[in-house]
């Protein structure tokens, strides 16, 4: 026989393919998706948006266990700022809230958080989605027993009404019913279509070949752990911006978020009702689980104010200075507002903000890279304010 006979080339090459399809479709059949508890958690960054929750560390397992905490809502619930800059952005370290109470607490914390949502995506659809995409892949995830569903009043009100204007107008023809349950009809049309775990991009059912290729692509780009956290230039100081800190007036950056205070009753009322119907929806939809609403403020809330007025990331036609008095009474009227609420619908409450305030009397609790979000010393008293509100529930449990 002729090794080099043209047939045996040809032999030889679908040998090589065998060697390497056979292993892979073995892997994508099952034998991947058994291996998923043992991997290091660090590989789930390269995981598909519906699975890579599963690489957060603020849990024993690789699912959660039966009763476990979830957490809703954007970037805060994400646990974006200086803390996961310092840690290179991965995910399978700690560095938000949901860490420090699964380590403090010893419960299964699970965040559902996703960046630049509102209400209606971020408390909804962003954890019902996971959940079901999860289970359509037979990891059968449990419902939470606890659900931490988190208001940020800095920019929470301006999404809600952007989907309000963008989604629920237009889904309903041009009206605007802004009925409970017309907007609870709603949400049971939105649930059913984005929320039902299919896969967000093409292959993601591949669960295998998907993980390839991201960490594929993230090698040869450079994962964002590999670059160093001072990339990231600090945000100078402001010419308006003001607070005792310690001993001392610090100087704030300009342009900080600040609760909403151009709005007018109207939206207020809208954009809270959203909020609203979003945590019931949630609660019925997981059937019962315990909600607590966790009232986070925006950054300039969260100090003593010194200045006459302050200068809000707004712009534009809501212009960015305002009275700094205003920032302080817009926040009052959303905590009464979500604290009344929660009491008339059986929720808990925890307002974050004055455990921040007395954190950021100390030293800031944002920045000073990331201004929007919380540092290492917010996410300590955002989890401090956490804590108490579930030790308060355990106490006034018969």
């Amino acid at each position: 026989m002729n090794p080099k006979h043209p047939s045996h080339k040809w032999l030889n090459v679908l040998l090589v393919l065998a060697g390497i399809v056979l292993p892979y479709l073995v892997l994508e059949a099952g034998a991947f998706k058994a291996l998923l508890p043992r991997l290091p958690r660090s590989q789930f960054n390269f995981m598909a948006p519906g699975l890579r929750v599963l690489g957060q560390t603020s849990k024993n397992g690789l699912l959660p266990r039966p009763g476990y905490v979830a957490i809703t809502g954007d970037s805060y619930a994400q646990g974006k700022g200086d803390w996961f800059i310092d840690q290179g952005y991965d995910r399978s370290t700690e560095y938000q809230a949901a860490h420090l109470v699964h380590r403090d607490l010893g419960l299964d914390v699970l965040s559902f958080g996703r960046s630049g949502a509102g209400s209606v995506d971020g408390a909804v659809l962003e954890p019902l989605q996971d959940l079901a995409f999860l289970r359509g892949l037979g990891l059968e995830a449990p419902n939470p027993g606890i659900v931490l569903v988190y208001f940020y009043e800095g920019n929470d009100l301006e999404n809600n009404l952007w989907f309000l204007e963008n989604w629920y107008r237009k889904g309903f023809g041009g009206s605007y019913p802004l009925t409970r349950a017309g907007f609870r009809t709603f949400l049971e049309r939105m649930a059913a279509k984005y929320a039902r775990g299919e896969p967000r991009g093409p292959g993601e059912r591949l669960i295998f070949g998907s993980y390839l290729l991201r960490l594929v692509k993230a090698e040869v780009l450079g994962p964002l752990a590999r670059d160093p956290a001072s990339r990231e230039p600090e945000v100078p100081a402001g010419k308006t911006n003001r607070a005792l800190v310690g001993d001392t007036v610090l100087a704030l950056p300009d342009r900080l978020q600040a609760p909403p205070v151009y709005m007018d009753q109207t939206d207020l009322d809208r954009g809270l009702f959203v909020f609203e119907q979003s945590a019931l929806f949630l609660r019925d939809r997981l059937k019962g689980p315990e909600v607590i609403l966790v009232y986070i403020p925006a950054p300039l809330s969260c100090y003593d104010l010194a200045c006459g007025e302050v200068s809000t990331f707004y712009g534009g036609e809501h212009g960015e200075t305002y009275p700094a008095g205003l920032v302080n009474r817009v926040s009052g009227l959303m905590i009464d507002r979500l604290r009344a609420f929660a009491e008339k619908n059986g929720f808990a409450f925890v307002n974050a903000k004055k455990y921040l305030v007395d954190a950021g009397r100390r030293a800031p609790v944002h920045g000073p890279r990331d201004w929007d979000h919380l540092n290492r010393a917010g996410y300590q008293a955002l989890a401090r304010a956490i804590e108490h509100g579930l030790a308060a529930r355990r106490t006034a449990t018969p």
